[in-house]
């Protein structure tokens, strides 16, 4: 099977980044909108409905606590952050089907993948410092710990960018000779 091109590995895998994005469209909408139905019940101290959700869980749907508007903001951004992610993702295997995986662009693409992985790993530990202390039993497996795949995959963006520049100078090169 193919890797690069029309009807390949890359454009299947493209496919399911499709669908991936429009996953995390639908989680965006519906954890940015509770945490904005959340500020706002804080906000206005308006009596918000006593729903649970999951079915039988434990969790208010509707919290009127700062640690829960925050935590659902901090969902929102981890869904804005993979939007990000996936976009670029999309971008750069739309060039692996068209069979020009070389391009400057590309080397952008993962450099603000990798800083956008950074900016959230950075966030977890920002999040659980102002909101985690002190938080009840039930949270504390939201605590962050020291990601060690998260960090490597971070240098392995900003690795692949400088691989895909190079790749992109050397195709520039050959395009030039005669």
């Amino acid at each position: 099977m193919r890797t690069l091109g029309p009807r390949s590995v890359s454009s299947f895998l493209k496919v399911v980044l499709d669908i991936t994005f429009i996953l995390l469209v639908i989680g965006l909408l519906f954890f940015g909108g509770l945490a904005l139905i959340n500020a706002f019940g804080l906000i206005t101290g308006a009596k918000l409905p006593d729903w649970i959700w999951p079915v039988g869980q434990h969790w208010p749907m509707f919290a009127g606590t700062p640690r829960a508007v925050a935590l659902l903001s901090w969902i929102s951004l981890n869904h804005i952050g993979a939007l990000v992610i996936v976009g670029r993702l999309r971008r750069i295997f739309r060039t692996l089907t068209s069979d020009t995986p070389f391009q400057a662009e590309n080397a952008r693409r993962l450099r603000i993948i990798g800083l956008v992985m950074a900016a959230l790993q950075v966030s977890e530990w920002v999040i659980w410092a102002v909101v985690g202390q002190g938080a009840p039993d039930r949270v504390e497996y939201l605590r962050p710990d020291v990601n060690p795949v998260a960090i490597f995959g971070i240098i392995v963006m900003f690795v692949l960018a400088e691989v895909f520049d190079e790749g992109a100078r050397m195709r520039k090169d050959l395009d030039l000779t005669i």
